[in-house]
This record gives structure tokens, sequence and C-alpha cells, in this order.
């Protein structure tokens, strides 16, 4: 337990979304999404953990409301990061591709000064489920704008989706080996895979 009742009524809505209890998740967070419940971070933080549970009900009107209503709250800030992954997960869990590849655009650079792993690992992981979903459709090369510093960088920004989703997705399984290596079990593994589930419904 923490001092903050918003924060502890998101963690709890968290654990129950992490266990696919989706409706006891919405109903725990009510009080924040009500606005009966505040602090610096939430409900800011707490649009983006229910995403998953309204995609997976599935709520389509509801995911629509959580993803407008809590990207304008986090957008502008790098701390977020880890928010505006799972708001890239919704985008692409309905097809709209030109709106994913701009947040795709617009907040990877914070990938270059964020000190949080598990942050890095959510982004690049919602990054390659993007790619993979345009692969899918049969896209096959894109102009994307990425950050000089990243090792796939190319200067044209054109892209070889195929190719580009495999950098991606071997990031994801590095940071995922490296946190399953160190905690003594494939937990990481589990979060692509629910993930996958999701932008594949």
């Amino acid at each position: 337990m923490s001092d903050c009742l918003a924060c502890d009524i998101n963690s709890h809505a968290t654990y129950l979304v992490k266990t696919r209890r989706d409706q006891e998740a919405l109903d725990v967070a009510e009080p924040l999404l009500k606005g009966k419940q505040s602090c610096t971070v939430v409900p800011a933080v707490t649009y983006a953990v229910l995403l998953p549970a309204a995609i997976r009900l599935p709520d389509r009107e509801l995911a629509k409301s959580l993803h407008n209503k809590g990207y304008r709250k986090v957008k502008n800030n790098p701390s977020y990061l880890d928010s505006c992954a799972d708001h890239l997960v919704y985008v692409v869990c309905v097809g709209n591709w030109k709106r994913a590849i701009e947040l795709l655009e617009r907040h990877t650079p914070w990938l270059i000064s964020a000190c949080d792993l598990i942050d890095k690992f959510h982004f690049h992981l919602a990054t390659m489920l993007l790619l993979e979903s345009l692969v899918a459709h049969g896209h096959k090369r894109y102009k994307v704008r990425l950050p000089k510093e990243l090792n796939c960088y190319r200067q044209s920004d054109d892209y070889d989706l195929a190719e580009l989703a495999q950098w991606y997705r071997n990031e994801v399984d590095s940071i995922a080996n490296r946190f399953n290596q160190r905690n003594g079990n494939d937990y990481f593994c589990h979060i692509v895979a629910e993930y996958r589930q999701l932008v594949t419904r």
C-alpha cells in the first residue's frame, strides 16, 4: 500500500488487467475515471492501463474513449513512454496505420534518453507489433523517421518493413531474456504473447 489512494486503486486495476479480470478492473478504476480520486500521475496512466481490458471485452467505444482522453494527458511527457506504448498498441488494434506511424515517430526519440528498461521494452514491443501488422496486411516498404541513434536508422527514412520488424523483434527478445534470466521465469515472454493476441483479435 502507498500513501496515495489514487495510486493504490490504479495498482489494483493494473493487477486485475494483467490477470485478465477485465470487467473487475474497469469497476475498480471507476473512481479514477470519474475524477473522484486523482494525483499527479493518476488517472493519466490509468487510461492506458485499462486499454487492454477494453479491447479484450470487447468494448470499442470504451477503448476509443480511453485512448482519446488518456493520450492527451501523456503525449507531451517522456516519463509516460510506457503509457504511450499502450496507446500505440490501441491504434494498431484499430488498424489506423497512418496514426500509428505518427505516434511511432513522435515517441521513438524518447527511447534515447529513457532510463527505465521496462519502458523501452514496452515501446519496442508496441513498435514491433505495428510493423508486423503492416507486413501482415501486405505493406512492404514505408517511410519512417527514426532517430539516428538507433542501430536500425537509415538516412533515407525508407525501410523494408519485414527487416525493421525483425530488428525490433530482436530488441524485444533481448530485453525479455535479460529480465527472464534475472527473475528465473518466462514472464516477459507471456507479455509478448498477450500483446500479440490483442492485435490479432
